[in-house]
């Protein structure tokens, strides 16, 4: 996720040698030098005179990171966590100091087309917002919320890609259950669910007012539709939300 908020930054503008990015492994190193940042395995080195200090480290391995930075963070730096589970509380207790953030992107955030819901910790000022704002901007949305929305943000958007995709799964074998080409019933599908979320995107229409004008009365999209609906459509997905947002609190509580 590091690495998309940089390209991310690259495509708003930023040069690829103001971005300092940090990683453990030699060969990880080299890749990112070889895309043009500046990299080094030295998280100290890495924060030196930053603007914002991003934590896209795997969970488990924050608290090293934090123990590692903790003595040498300008105070005032903007520390801004893409960490799964790892509560502002956490950071605020390694970093007094700092003004804080955490922030649920997803994956589309690597094409610019990403949906992210950050929230606001200790010490920010209303300018450290507008600087984290801009920068997950440069991935696609970017929504504050509350930091206990950011397990509902987790299983609604943050594991939504997931979601799509199995959407297009069965999209694809259905499509090929009723005799079409594997290949035609794979663009299909894909296109279909790229075209209707691009229209979502524009705000041509709310998503119930969209669904009513392609589904009319008796036709071939309503007798899908009351399937669908008649089958618990609707109850699936909240129960679904609803337990990625449960296992979400389970891994934090689990830290």
């Amino acid at each position: 996720m590091g690495t998309m908020i940089a390209d991310g930054l690259v495509r708003s503008g930023w040069s690829r040698d103001s971005l300092v990015m940090c990683a453990r492994r030699p060969a990880r190193i080299e890749e990112l030098i070889a895309l043009g940042y500046v990299a080094t395995t030295d998280p100290v080195a890495a924060i030196a005179d930053a603007d914002i200090v991003i934590l896209s480290t795997k969970p488990k391995d924050v608290g090293a990171v934090l123990v590692a930075i903790r003595d040498h963070i300008a105070k005032g730096q903007v520390v801004l966590s893409v960490a799964a589970g790892i509560e502002i509380a956490t950071l605020d207790a390694a970093l007094p100091d700092n003004p804080l953030f955490r922030a649920m992107p997803n994956t589309p955030a690597g094409l610019g087309r990403g949906a992210t819901g950050f929230a606001v910790g200790p010490r920010a000022t209303g300018s450290d917002i507008e600087t984290v704002r801009r920068v997950l901007e440069s991935v696609g949305l970017a929504v504050q919320v509350s930091e206990d929305q950011l397990n509902a943000v987790t299983a609604l958007s943050g594991s939504g890609p997931a979601y799509v995709f199995l959407l297009a799964e069965a999209l694809q074998s259905a499509g090929q259950a009723l005799g079409l080409a594997h290949d035609v019933a794979t663009d299909l599908s894909a296109h279909t669910i790229a075209g209707a979320g691009a229209m979502l995107v524009a705000g041509m229409a709310d998503a119930p007012t969209l669904r009513h004008q392609v589904t009319s009365p008796g036709g071939t999209t309503a007798a899908a539709v009351d399937v669908m609906l008649d089958s618990g459509f609707l109850d699936i997905i909240e129960r679904a939300l609803t337990a990625a947002r449960d296992r979400a609190v389970e891994l934090g509580q689990a830290r």
